[in-house]
């Protein structure tokens, strides 16, 4: 059975703030501290989104396969499979 991840402890500001909070960092109008204390955001995570270290909505590392070539790799596999060849990793790699 697959874990979900529960958070234990849900933030105090709204997704609405957070938007508010970075667009008025990005024009300048408030700085990360003053925009702390208005929203009630941590500058942690402010600095994490204004970075794109977080936030931008993709969960992950970056994927070094598109998702064209990640379908291709998968049916070519599965072929091999179907006809009874086994692959190794090195294989898998120069498919790559």
């Amino acid at each position: 059975m697959p874990r979900s991840y529960i958070r234990k402890k849900q933030p105090h500001y709204s997704t609405a703030d957070l938007d508010n909070a970075l667009k008025s960092i990005r024009r300048n109008t408030l700085t990360v501290k003053e925009a702390w204390k208005k929203y009630h955001i941590p500058p942690s995570t402010l600095y994490a989104r204004l970075s794109n270290r977080r936030g931008d909505g993709k969960s992950g590392a970056k994927t070094i396969l598109s998702n064209e070539e990640e379908k291709l790799l998968i049916h070519i596999i599965q072929k091999f499979q179907e006809w009874q060849q086994p692959l190794t990793r090195s294989d898998l790699i120069s498919m790559a």
